[in-house]
């Protein structure tokens, strides 16, 4: 099973629901949404999703800052930069809250009109990583982030 996360807020909430039902629609493979609130949703959004997607996930802005609570100590850089920049939420909630090992992050303005294409690499460490693309006639969109290239600017005190 992929475990497919999505950063959502209130402004996006709609959108959201028609690109996720979009992707369960298009992909062969069993999924399990993991959908974070970035902090504006009110009570009727997340009644809406889970509505909407009712095998979905919603894991709550003050979940997530509570279950990152500890382990953002080691990283004070990090823990203050948080809650101001919201793409941090999907660089680090979305690896320290992940519960499988197939994961994949969705932008809620993906709307999916063809099943993911996987591509396996190895990882720094030697491991076999899995990825999943999103395609349409040959086209891949979305971001890369060298994630280790941060480690300068957000390591833990004393490194």
């Amino acid at each position: 099973m992929l475990e497919v996360h999505n950063l959502v807020c209130h402004r996006d909430v709609s959108m959201a629901l028609i690109c996720l039902e979009s992707l369960l629609a298009t992909s062969q493979e069993k999924l399990q949404l993991v959908i974070h609130d970035d902090g504006s949703l009110t009570d009727e959004d997340q009644a809406l999703i889970r509505r909407e997607l009712p095998k979905a996930l919603v894991v709550s802005r003050d979940q997530a800052d509570g279950e990152l609570a500890k382990p953002l100590e080691a990283f004070p850089t990090l823990r203050q930069a948080r809650p101001k920049l919201p793409h941090l939420l999907k660089i680090l909630d979305v690896p320290m809250l992940c519960r499988g090992e197939n994961v994949s992050f969705v932008d809620s303005d993906v709307l999916s009109s063809c099943e993911p294409t996987r591509d396996c690499s190895k990882s720094r460490s030697g491991e076999a990583v899995g990825a999943a693309f999103f395609a349409t006639a040959g086209l891949v969109t979305g971001f890369d982030c060298e994630i280790f290239g941060l480690w300068v600017l957000f390591a833990p005190q004393g490194v």
